[in-house]
């Protein structure tokens, strides 16, 4: 068994992280108290995300860290009989929502206890393959302790595999004034540290909420759980012995054709919501073609070439879905005119079927289904996500903007121009391959 560690970092991280477990419990037939609740063959192996104790019960291998105590400390309350408490690591005061904070200052005394956590939890392991990360680079915690202790593992485990599951800052949606330095400073440890990253913004998840699942007023709660759906995605086929994506590596693999290009825009579908209990009328035709949809998307993309020019893609469906349905499926959606799939990575299409049925936890918005699916795709939309971000950053470093809470930190100056020439080198690979991908299209219409 080749086991995953779970890193939750950032007060949106721990949330997040909280509601993935919920999931993973559902799915794994396991109470809030870590015992069985069911017949334990009906839940798979669930022993690569929780490790057993000696008195029988299942305990997540999760560590959530915060540099303030009050998230970290409500979830242990919660769930009190589930988390190893010795894994759940606080400071003593936050990050005030800057990147510096995060990584030099306070944040810096927490990376040792995360260390020392980690590789106890790693002790514990027979042969872990790698971790899977939550955060949110809006905040000072998501972004600068996140870059920090990924500093660390790549250095302690620089053959494990990383993916993060990361919150970028939204088109419209301020969380923080300065949350464009935030982001900016940390996507350099993305590139530098993670093997894939999942894109993700609260205003996308906010519209999945209100326009499919129906939801009036929703909260963090709600999309924290729709996040959870692809989330548990990554591992389902090891828990569920499906023979495809036996590991984390496979599932990079395919999706990271290039070293930068390694940023992933997930989706789910169908959104269940309340209200529509015991429909059936989604084929898989049809959860496939919504999963490919702008709307389903966990991250605003905006409508130009580059959101429908796609590297590469995994599919993970599960529930009533056969062999015939995938591929008649996956040829409908290859078949769409408007989308194009680049000739020179061949192998870039997964697809797969967990045969046991999706379920929700309890109190989800979601209501449970016969078949759902997951997708991850790699499209050149992403080089317009951090053109927009670039943009907004460029806009308060012309007028120098909160730069001195920045260097009054220990921040140079001229740490915010090489950040800013690191995200514009990103920019233009995507961009590059964007006008590649256009070319043979130009040329045709030539002649």
């Amino acid at each position: 068994m080749r086991e995953v560690l779970n890193l939750h970092i950032g007060q949106a991280g721990c949330t997040i992280g909280d509601a993935c477990w919920e999931q993973l419990c559902v799915e794994q037939n396991i109470a809030e108290d870590g015992s069985w609740v069911a017949d334990a063959a009906e839940g798979g192996d669930p022993r690569s995300v929780f490790a057993e104790t000696r008195c029988g019960r299942l305990m997540p291998r999760a560590v959530f860290v915060d540099t303030e105590t009050m998230v970290v400390d409500g979830i242990a309350a919660r769930k009190r009989g589930l988390y190893n408490a010795n894994w759940m690591l606080t400071g003593i005061e936050d990050a005030a929502n800057l990147y510096t904070r995060g990584y030099y200052t306070v944040g810096s005394r927490l990376v040792s206890a995360n260390i020392d956590a980690i590789r106890k939890m790693a002790d514990d392991c027979d042969d872990f393959q790698g971790f899977m990360v939550t955060n949110s680079v809006v905040g000072g915690t998501g972004s600068g302790v996140f870059v920090r202790l990924l500093e660390h593992l790549s250095v302690e485990h620089p053959k494990k595999t990383k993916i993060a599951f990361t919150l970028f800052p939204s088109p419209t949606m301020r969380d923080t004034t300065v949350e464009p330095y935030n982001s900016v400073m940390a996507a350099q440890g993305h590139t530098d540290h993670c093997d894939a990253v999942c894109m993700m913004d609260n205003e996308a998840l906010y519209s999945i909420a209100r326009t499919q699942m129906r939801i009036e007023k929703p909260c963090y709660a709600d999309t924290n759980r729709i996040i959870s759906q692809a989330y548990s995605s990554v591992t389902a086929p090891s828990r569920f012995s499906s023979g495809f994506l036996t590991d984390l590596n496979e599932f990079v693999m395919g999706l990271v054709p290039h070293r930068n290009l390694k940023f992933l825009q997930p989706s789910f579908s169908p959104f269940i919501g309340e209200g529509m209990q015991g429909f059936d009328g989604f084929s898989a035709a049809g959860i496939t073609e919504s999963a490919f949809d702008k709307s389903s998307l966990f991250v605003s993309v905006p409508s130009d070439p580059g959101r429908e020019t796609y590297l590469a893609a995994c599919l993970i469906y599960r529930g009533d879905v056969t062999p015939k349905d995938v591929y008649t499926s996956v040829s409908i959606a290859k078949s769409c005119k408007r989308r194009r799939f680049v000739d020179w990575v061949p192998t870039g299409f997964k697809a797969g079927v967990i045969s046991t049925h999706p379920k929700v936890a309890s109190g989800s918005p979601f209501s449970p289904g016969n078949r759902s699916l997951s997708m991850f795709a790699s499209t050149l939309a992403a080089g317009s996500i951090f053109s927009r971000i670039g943009r907004r950053y460029d806009q308060l470093f012309s007028k120098r903007a909160f730069i001195h809470w920045f260097v009054g930190e220990g921040l140079s100056d001229g740490e915010f121009s090489c950040a800013r020439e690191n995200i514009e080198v990103l920019i233009r690979d995507y961009t590059e391959l964007l006008r590649g991908a256009e070319q043979p299209e130009e040329e045709e219409d030539e002649y």
